[in-house]
């Protein structure tokens, strides 16, 4: 697999919350293929209950946590972080699904709220191409150029849980322009119709 990353020297060296918009399950091996530090992702626990993709999901390291149900999803993110150690980082799709349209989702606050409480910054990710790969309900694959663009970490130190929706607003801006910067990289771009 070969997958060109824009500005790659901008992954946090002491961890982040990594927050990637969200085309395709095969942004999930995307990731697995070009982060260059230990990670684990957050996937909803209903997930980890599917034959086979549970397992895997839990062998590669994904982190269970529970939807609406704040004070257990809390302690698994301690947890998380506490076993992954210094300099590792979480991967959180702040639009919590993949698009059906390949337009960018509102994004929840969760990811914004991570790095207020873990202290880390959060590292925006702008994915493109893999929504050309296996759209969201569909069952063909087919080939396609993915192109990865990495933003500038965005601190939270002096952030409050007060600052999440603002944050979670800037975060979303990021992850857009990043996008649109890795879609322009894509030598041919599925989503336009051939003139």
């Amino acid at each position: 697999i070969c997958v060109p990353v824009l500005h790659g020297e901008r992954f946090s060296a002491t961890g982040a919350v990594i927050a990637p918009n969200h085309e395709s399950f095969y942004d999930i091996l995307v990731l697995f293929h070009i982060l260059p530090m230990r990670f684990a992702f957050l996937a909803k626990r209903n997930l980890f209950r599917i034959p086979i993709l549970g397992w895997s999901m839990a062998a590669a390291g994904f982190v269970p946590v529970d939807r609406g149900e704040h004070r257990r999803g809390t302690a698994t993110i301690d947890t998380a972080l506490n076993r992954l150690g210094r300099g590792s980082s979480l991967i959180v799709f702040p639009e919590e699904t993949r698009t059906r349209t390949g337009e960018l989702l509102p994004f929840k606050a969760g990811a914004a709220l991570l790095a207020i409480r873990s202290g880390l910054p959060l590292q925006p990710v702008g994915i493109a191409g893999t929504f050309g790969v296996q759209r969201r309900g569909g069952f063909t694959i087919t080939p396609s150029e993915v192109v990865v663009a990495v933003g500038e970490p965005i601190p939270v130190e002096g952030r409050t849980i007060r600052d999440r929706n603002t944050l979670t607003a800037e975060l979303r801006e990021r992850v857009a322009a990043l996008r649109e910067e890795a879609r322009a990289a894509l030598t041919y771009n599925f989503d336009r119709k051939d003139e």
